[in-house]
């Protein structure tokens, strides 16, 4: 049930600092949740679970008449983006990427497309990325969320 997840429900300039394991839940990963448990917990352990999507926020404002609003991935990407931009470069690494995020889920040639749009915007955001139907994928969710 919807209830059993705490849904982000504050402004992206008042996430917590330092490394967090931000995901998203809309309709459909709802309904994924539903059938595959460990994705379900994968959901429940993150940090922050972002209403991404307009159906999550009413069906959580009619069971809980919790005011929450979207907040889409896009938003959550640009946002962190744009942070991860303005770290200082860090010289004991001895080279200009200052930061670096990880992307599980989809396809192989949309996460390319990540790829080649960060690599433009913010050359100094170093990007890693599992595609949806990788074999590592749910072991990789299980480690991550052992690590938080």
């Amino acid at each position: 049930m919807l209830q059993t997840y705490q849904l982000y429900s504050s402004e992206l300039s008042e996430l917590p600092e330092g490394r967090l394991l931000i995901t998203t839940i809309n309709a459909h990963s709802y309904n994924v949740a539903q059938h595959d448990a460990d994705f379900a917990e994968a959901l429940r352990q993150s940090d922050v679970l972002l209403p991404d999507g307009i159906s999550i926020v009413l069906a959580k404002r009619l069971l809980s008449g919790d005011k929450i609003k979207k907040i889409a991935g896009e938003d959550l990407f640009y946002w962190e983006m744009g942070r991860m931009k303005n770290l200082p470069p860090n010289p004991l690494k001895g080279y200009q990427k200052t930061a670096s995020a990880l992307f599980i889920g989809s396809t192989e040639m949309v996460l390319a497309k990540i790829k080649a749009r960060v690599a433009i915007d913010f050359p100094n955001v170093e990007v890693h990325t599992i595609p949806t139907h990788h074999p590592t994928k749910r072991s990789l969710q299980r480690r991550i969320i052992a690590l938080w």
